[in-house]
C-alpha cells in the first residue's frame, strides 16, 4: 500500500479498515432470533438493532451489533440488580454466551459475522409500556449495579444529523479515532468518541480529513482530566485515573505529531506528511511512493 499524497494516503487508509456494506437485513435476521430465544421467558415490549454498524462507524474486524431488548418493568426488573436481569437472560439464550467487558450486554457468538450484544433495558416510564411517556431506557451495569440512563435512538439520528451537516468526513473520522483506540489498548468506548464527535467538533473541522485527524487528538486530549457531560449524563465514568493518565500521555504525543503531520500536508511535503500519519495510525495506513 503506497500513496503520493496525504488525501489519497487517508482515502485508502479509510478502504482498508472501513465496514463496508449494508447490515439492516442481517441485523433485522439477528434481531428476530434473539427475539425468538427470550420470548418464551419475558413479556418482550421491543427489540431493536443499535451500535456502529446500523450508525455507520463500525470497523472491519471490530464491530458487535447491539440487540436492545425492552422487557416490561413490572414483571422482569422491579427490585432487582442489573446482575440478576443479566444472568436470567443469559440462562435464557440456551448457549454459553458471556457478559460483554463493560457489564452492561450479553454477548451471543454466532458462526459468521457479527455477533451481538443483547442489552435488556425497560422504558423509564416504568410501567414498561408506553413508548410515549418514556424519555429515556435504563440499561443494566453489573459493574456498579446500576441502572444507567440511555437513548440509542436519540444518539443515532444526532449521529445522522452530524453526518448530513459536516459531510462525509465526519463519520470517517470516528472510525479512524475508532481505529486508533483499539490499536492501543481499546481503552476509550465506541460510544464515548461518538459523543466526543459530536459534541466537541464543528464543520470547520472538517474542512479536511487530515486537519479533522489532528483536531479530533486534540479534542480527546483536552477532555480526558475533565468530566464529559451528555444527554444521557456523564460519558466517562467508566474511565480509571490510572486509564485517563495513560491516554493523556499517549494523546499529548500523538496531537503534536498530528499537527506536525497535517501541517507538512498543507505545505506540500507530502512524504513527511505520510509517514508521520502512518507512525500515528499503524501499517494500515499506506507508506509514501
Amino acid at each position: 500500500m503506497m500513496a503520493f499524497t496525504p488525501d489519497s494516503a487517508f482515502d485508502q487508509y479509510y478502504v482498508n479498515i472501513n465496514l463496508s456494506g449494508d447490515f439492516r437485513t442481517l441485523a433485522a435476521q439477528r434481531r428476530d432470533h434473539i427475539l425468538g430465544l427470550l420470548a418464551n421467558r419475558f413479556n418482550v415490549i421491543d427489540t431493536f438493532a443499535g451500535s456502529s454498524i446500523p450508525k455507520y462507524t463500525a470497523l472491519r474486524n471490530h464491530a458487535d451489533l447491539d440487540v436492545f431488548v425492552v422487557l416490561h418493568y413490572g414483571i422482569h426488573c422491579k427490585g432487582k440488580r442489573p446482575s440478576e436481569v443479566l444472568l436470567e437472560v443469559r440462562q435464557a439464550l440456551a448457549a454459553k454466551p458471556r457478559v460483554r467487558r463493560n457489564g452492561q450486554a450479553v454477548t451471543l457468538t454466532y458462526a459468521g459475522f457479527p455477533d451481538v450484544d443483547v442489552v435488556p433495558v425497560f422504558f423509564a416510564s416504568h410501567d414498561g409500556q408506553r413508548y410515549e411517556d418514556a424519555l429515556y431506557l435504563s440499561v443494566p451495569d453489573m459493574n456498579t449495579e446500576t441502572w444507567i440512563r440511555s437513548t440509542p435512538k436519540a444518539h443515532s439520528d444526532r449521529i445522522d444529523a452530524a453526518a448530513i451537516a459536516y459531510g462525509g468526513m465526519f463519520r470517517r473520522a470516528i472510525k479512524m479515532m475508532k481505529h486508533w483506540n483499539w490499536r492501543h489498548g481499546d481503552i476509550l468506548r465506541s460510544f464515548h468518541i461518538e459523543v466526543l464527535a459530536l459534541t466537541a467538533m464543528s464543520a470547520a473541522d472538517f474542512s479536511s480529513i487530515s486537519f479533522a485527524m489532528y483536531k479530533f487528538f486534540s479534542v480527546i486530549s483536552e477532555h480526558m482530566l475533565v468530566p464529559l457531560h451528555h444527554e444521557d449524563g456523564r460519558v466517562d465514568e467508566y474511565l480509571s485515573a490510572s486509564d485517563r493518565q495513560t491516554l493523556l500521555t499517549r494523546l499529548n504525543s500523538v496531537k503534536e505529531n498530528a499537527s506536525q503531520a497535517w501541517l507538512d500536508g498543507f505545505l506540500g511535503n507530502h512524504e513527511a506528511s505520510i509517514t508521520r500519519w502512518r507512525n500515528i495510525f499503524g501499517e494500515e495506513f499506506p507508506a509514501y511512493g
